[in-house]
């Protein structure tokens, strides 16, 4: 049987098309097998990964101040991200049909504020003492 060149270019694009990843698959992958390795050098009682975690411990017991609860006697903690939030109603106001440069500045106040979430909630409000709650936290995340 004789294959000609275009069968060839199809071939190679089905091909091509099965076994396409894309960045955002091999991202999570990544992520995925890291923690993997991370939890197994951990049960395996690796120092290093014990160090580390002994260190996110004390991050815990004592979080900086930017990274507290805001509560009513530190109402200053909650100015950043009402801030934040004002200025992203007020470029809405400005340009209300999105552009560039107001959808970028947009994008990145709420990836700054997600950021400080993710942070706080990761470092603030999970409890990482033993190995078995660091893998259920990486399920509740994932």
């Amino acid at each position: 049987m004789i294959i000609t060149p275009s069968e060839k270019r199809k071939y190679r694009r089905k091909f091509q098309r099965i076994f396409k990843f894309r960045i955002a698959t091999l991202f999570l992958f990544s992520i995925v097998i890291i923690s993997a390795i991370i939890v197994i050098a951990w049960f395996a009682g690796e120092d290093k990964i014990n160090a580390i975690f002994a260190e996110i411990n004390v991050l815990q017991q004592n979080p900086p101040i930017w990274l507290e609860v805001p509560m009513v006697t530190g109402k200053y903690l909650l100015a950043p991200t009402v801030a934040l939030l004002l200025t992203v109603l007020i470029i809405m106001k400005i340009s209300p049909q999105p552009r560039i440069w107001s959808r970028r500045l947009v994008v990145g106040i709420l990836l700054i504020l997600t950021g400080r979430y993710v942070l706080w909630r990761s470092l603030s409000t999970l409890n990482l003492n033993t190995p078995l709650m660091v893998c259920l936290v990486w399920v509740y995340l994932v």
